[in-house]
């Protein structure tokens, strides 16, 4: 009778035990408080000096945010690109910032001559071994569309239309802007 009672109370003991642990669950969503950390990343980063600059957007906590860097001259959509798949500059990687394009190479080739850039790419996204395909994307497209004449960006695979995510996840082969992609942006 006493090993049964010894039983009885091990048990509930432990049931109250993994009954305490971990995470309480909520009802309702609440807000999260701001830390200073993501204050410091709604203005753009200016890094380096120069006349000119360029707008990258980055990524930083799950959400782009555009990065100003200053530069000798205006770069050509080809350099733009370069950096872009560069990713972030060491300083930038200290507060944060990174790319969902490190590792890819699945940009072939941009013409930008009209108001619609159009992104020729030279993989596909499952080549890469990477699955953040919406930041990706949007980090060409907003990228690309803050360069001046820019509207829209297109993408193709050989010069055919190719489908790629907007910020809800649904695949277009129509052309883009970053406004396509305002609930990934911090401003």
């Amino acid at each position: 009778m006493i090993r049964l009672y010894a039983t009885v109370l091990c048990l509930c003991g432990l049931a109250v035990t993994a009954a305490a642990c971990g995470v309480p669950t909520e009802n309702t969503a609440r807000p999260l408080a701001t830390t200073d950390a993501a204050q410091a990343f709604v203005e753009p980063v200016a890094r380096t000096a120069g006349p000119a600059s360029e707008h990258l957007y980055l990524v930083n906590n799950g959400s782009l945010i555009r990065v100003e860097r200053k530069l000798s001259a205006p770069p050509s959509i080809q350099q733009l690109v370069s950096d872009l798949m560069a990713g972030p500059t060491e300083a930038e990687e200290d507060v944060g910032f990174t790319s969902a394009l490190l590792g890819t190479h699945i940009i072939g080739a941009v013409d930008a001559s009209a108001t619609t850039a159009v992104v020729d790419l030279s993989s596909t996204r499952e080549d890469t071994g990477r699955n953040d395909d919406v930041l990706a994307f949007a980090q060409v497209v907003c990228t690309l569309t803050a360069r001046p004449g820019v509207k829209r960006v297109a993408f193709t695979r050989e010069g055919h239309p190719v489908g790629v995510p907007r910020a809800d996840g649904a695949l277009t082969d129509t052309p883009l802007t970053c406004a396509d992609y305002t609930s990934l942006l911090t401003w």
